[in-house]
């Protein structure tokens, strides 16, 4: 880690003491605008020459690769177009999670939360920890998951899940994100459950990276066994299925609807303490994995197997 970044870093940690999350937020703006680039939305762009992305050939229509310690974008497709994010969007959900509820609180599973579309075995009446149900969702992408923590929020709260999800994209300066429900499922055959850029979702990676990495930490294992308060067993598998190709991974999310798509984002470190943000948007369902895993390998300069 280079001068500037320990004292960037520094500055965050201090920062985080005196003032909480909105100076944090507030400065991270700063820093990220600061050394943002402006390019054409269709632009493909390698602007660290020490980086190597001319055999990077993706399938995805939009993709950003950017090192949270020096500020910079390294690589940028389509960077800055609106794009549906489908599950992505559990990633802001778990981290108001994190704002609004106890990690050791329980909740109970009601019949609102099984009505998103997809099973994933939760029961009604069933008690989960908050901290294992934020990680079941993630790895699984479980949209009743997320539709149970949203309820949860939306109690202690008193607001809706929506409103606060686009308050806080806000404060984050994701310029292009827009929320319509939590899940990121597609709202109908023309609309997205939420949009964003990859860029957009750069900056929130980043940041969950400095604020909050310890919430996401479970979506870097492959496979987990989940009990509810009940004692009732849930085996969790990832959805993402390129983690053994991802060396150094922190977390992750996938994301994948008819509208958007296959989306993936990371966050690998190429040394403890220097962390890359990986992105690729509007993939297809196997293509997103093969996508981050040559974009990884060019930031990390490691061989393909």
């Amino acid at each position: 880690m280079n001068d500037n970044a320990n004292t960037f870093l520094k500055y965050i940690a201090l920062f985080s003491l005196i003032g909480g999350v909105g100076l944090i937020t507030s400065s991270l703006n700063i820093f990220f605008t600061q050394a943002a680039t402006t390019q054409p939305a269709s632009a493909i762009l390698a602007v660290d020459r020490p980086y190597d992305f001319s055999d990077s050939d993706i399938v995805a229509k939009a993709a950003y690769v950017f090192d949270i310690n020096e500020g910079k974008a390294l690589f940028k497709k389509n960077a800055e177009a609106q794009l549906p994010l489908a599950s992505i969007a559990k990633i802001p959900v778990a981290l108001l999670a994190k704002k609004y509820l106890s990690p050791e609180e329980m909740l109970t599973i009601t019949p609102y939360a099984l009505t998103p579309e997809g099973d994933w075995g939760l029961t009604i009446g069933d008690s989960w920890k908050v901290s294992d149900l934020i990680d079941y969702t993630l790895m699984t992408s479980s949209n009743d998951g997320a539709a149970a923590l949203a309820e949860k929020i939306e109690e202690v709260s008193g607001e809706e899940v929506v409103t606060l999800l686009n308050n806080q994209a806000s404060a984050m300066g994701l310029q292009q994100t827009y929320f319509l429900n939590e899940t990121g499922l597609d709202s109908n055959i023309a609309f997205s459950g939420v949009y964003g850029s990859a860029q957009d979702v750069g900056t929130l990676f980043a940041q969950a990276y400095i604020t909050a990495p310890d919430t996401l930490i479970a979506t870097a294992i492959s496979e987990r066994t989940y009990y509810s308060g009940e004692g009732l067993e849930y085996k969790a598998k990832n959805t993402n299925k390129a983690i053994g190709e991802l060396p150094g991974l922190v977390f992750g999310k996938t994301g994948f609807t008819d509208l958007a798509g296959g989306n993936l984002a990371v966050v690998t470190e190429s040394e403890p303490g220097h962390p890359f943000v990986i992105v690729v948007l509007g993939s297809t369902i196997e293509d997103r994995f093969n996508d981050v895993v040559k974009l990884t390998r060019a930031t990390l300069r490691t061989p393909a197997k």
